[in-house]
Order: structure tokens, then C-alpha cells, then sequence
């Protein structure tokens, strides 16, 4: 994770609602073990629910 460094981040899905991805200006990381990453969408996006 401390290798993050990109200005930008495509982040994706496959789950429920079928594929989604979207990209994100802010990212960070939260724990080492499990590898776990936090970024906020803005609940008007329309790959929201699927997130």
C-alpha cells in the first residue's frame, strides 16, 4: 500500500448489480492485513448503489 501513488484510481465491481467501475481523485489505506482501501462516493453517482 505504500506504493500508492497514482493522481487517479479506477476502482471496480462485479457483484450484484452487474459491472460497475468509476474513478476516484482520493484514496487510502486502512489496514495492511487484510488489504483494505477507503474512498467515498458521492451518493448522486450512478454506480452509487452498486457500490
Amino acid at each position: 500500500m505504500s506504493l500508492l501513488n497514482a493522481p487517479i484510481f479506477l476502482v471496480t465491481t462485479d457483484g450484484h448489480f452487474g459491472r460497475h467501475g468509476l474513478t476516484v481523485s482520493e484514496i487510502c489505506s486502512v489496514s495492511l492485513s487484510p488489504p483494505t482501501l477507503l474512498f467515498c462516493i458521492n451518493r448522486d453517482n450512478r454506480s452509487y448503489e452498486a457500490f
